[in-house]
Formats: structure tokens, C-alpha cells, sequence
């Protein structure tokens, strides 16, 4: 579940950013993202790490969908923020349980 920008897992990070989840892994395990000491992801750390430790001529443009909060050659305008914040909400949302119906008399 999110709160306040963090999630709990990788593939929730992943859907966020949109990237996979071995790219997730691996800039994990190269010290380009870390995890809080709780062990879940803070959402905006993670950005403004990938965007310093990840060369733009690296990312893989033209493959799928636009993510401008990825590219450091992208300012960070408030339609990007806001488009991450978005996407970091609907993460949370997909994972929060439904919550059970009464049953019928």
C-alpha cells in the first residue's frame, strides 16, 4: 500500500515508473536506487536517483510508453509531478483489498 509517496513492492515501483522489475533489481543491486530501512520504496528518492545515476542516452526511448520523469534532460515540470503522483496513487489503489460485502438475507 502507498502512503505519502511509498510503496512496498517492486513491482508496484515498476508499474509507477514503467519500467520492469529485473530494471528495478539491477540499479538496485548497483547502488543506483535504495530501498527506506523499512524496506519500502520512496517513490520521489527513487526518481531523483534514477534521473542522477542513469545516463539518458541509456534509456530506451521509442519502446512503449513516454515516462519524462525517468530523463534528466526532462525538467521536472508540475504535469510530470503531477502524471507520477497519479501513477503512484493507482499503484496503491490496485493493491488496497475490496472490502467484503454483507452477506444477503
Amino acid at each position: 500500500m502507498a502512503r505519502d509517496g511509498f510503496v512496498d513492492t517492486d513491482a508496484q515501483l515498476s508499474r509507477i515508473l514503467g519500467v520492469t522489475k529485473p530494471a528495478i533489481r539491477k540499479a538496485e543491486r548497483r547502488g543506483r536506487i535504495t530501498r527506506e530501512p523499512d524496506g519500502t520504496w520512496d517513490v520521489l528518492a527513487v526518481v531523483e536517483d534514477w534521473r542522477r545515476h542513469t545516463h539518458p542516452m541509456l534509456q530506451r526511448h521509442g519502446r512503449g510508453e513516454f515516462r519524462p520523469w525517468l530523463d534528466a534532460a526532462v525538467p521536472l515540470t508540475g504535469s510530470v509531478w503531477n502524471e507520477l503522483l497519479r501513477r503512484t496513487k493507482a499503484a496503491a489503489v490496485s493493491r488496497r483489498p475490496t472490502p467484503a460485502r454483507p452477506a444477503a438475507r
